[in-house]
């Protein structure tokens, strides 16, 4: 198994029945959850300083560190999530094999 990183950017509040759909999707797939949060405040810095960041545009609102067997195994368990829907970016990532 490999470890996935799945990165939501941006909200939009989830209807009832999709925050039901979510906890669902959850209990389908909790025993390849490895970590996750949902992400609320945060500050960008650079060489000119720190700013504070928007979850409602720019910055990343949760992450699911999860495994599957490959990338497109990966991509299915992502593309059934619900939640989805609520957000307005979404990326899954891998670290390559060293």
């Amino acid at each position: 198994m490999r470890k996935f990183l799945f990165i939501s950017n941006g909200f939009v509040p989830p209807t009832p029945e999709v925050m039901d759909a979510w906890s669902q999707w959850f209990g389908k797939i909790g025993d390849r959850i490895l970590d996750q949060a949902g992400l609320t405040s945060g500050r960008s810095f650079t060489e000119e300083g720190m700013k504070p960041l928007s979850t409602e545009t720019e910055a990343a609102t949760g992450y699911i560190i999860f495994t599957a067997e490959d990338l497109e195994a990966a991509e299915s368990i992502v593309k059934a999530c619900p939640i989805v829907a609520s957000n307005t970016l979404h990326e899954i990532m891998t670290k390559e094999d060293c």
